[in-house]
């Protein structure tokens, strides 16, 4: 029963470490995008090359940046 038990954790963990390096891979491109396309190009973007699972976390990160830029948009006006 102990072998099972490793077996689907070793599974879970190369899930995991996958589902990780597809992560950075989408931020990555996300990256390299939007210095010639619009959010909206870029969703498109992902969509094509990654297909409609990823367009949620390409979302989550465009809005994590555009709050990133607003605050540091904030400081930088209060001379910080």
């Amino acid at each position: 029963m102990i072998f099972l038990y490793d077996n689907i954790l070793t599974l879970m963990e190369k899930k995991l470490s996958k589902l990780k390096s597809k992560m950075l891979e989408v931020e990555l491109f996300i990256g390299e995008q939007l210095e010639d396309l619009t959010n909206d190009q870029v969703l498109k973007a992902v969509d094509k090359k990654y297909g409609s699972y990823w367009v949620e976390y390409a979302k989550e990160l465009l809005d994590e940046f555009a709050e990133e830029v607003r605050a540091t948009r904030i400081a930088d006006s209060w001379g910080g």
